[in-house]
């Protein structure tokens, strides 16, 4: 998950275009499907991008408890905090 993660802000961080783009998806399902990763995002170079690597030592993950395996199978909840450099 945490590969899954990275690699995602990663293709988003590098497409000079992404902010653009963004202004022009009409949900959150467009940004994901935009996103997605491919077969090829998991060859040995993907696998291996610096830039993926870094986010991922940046990356930790909790359990979240009961009521979010109460929830499965109906879904697979997931919450998601992002702390900038600056707090």
């Amino acid at each position: 998950m945490v590969y899954i993660l990275s690699t995602m802000l990663r293709k988003a961080y590098d497409d000079p275009n992404f902010a653009k783009k963004n202004k022009n998806f009409s949900n959150l399902d467009e940004v994901w499907k935009y996103l997605f990763l491919s077969p090829e995002d998991f060859g040995l170079e993907a696998l291996n991008n610096p830039n993926t690597r870094k986010l991922m030592n940046k990356i930790t993950f909790e359990h979240g408890g009961k009521l979010y395996d109460d929830q499965y199978p109906k879904g697979i909840p997931t919450s998601l905090t992002i702390t900038l450099s600056d707090g």
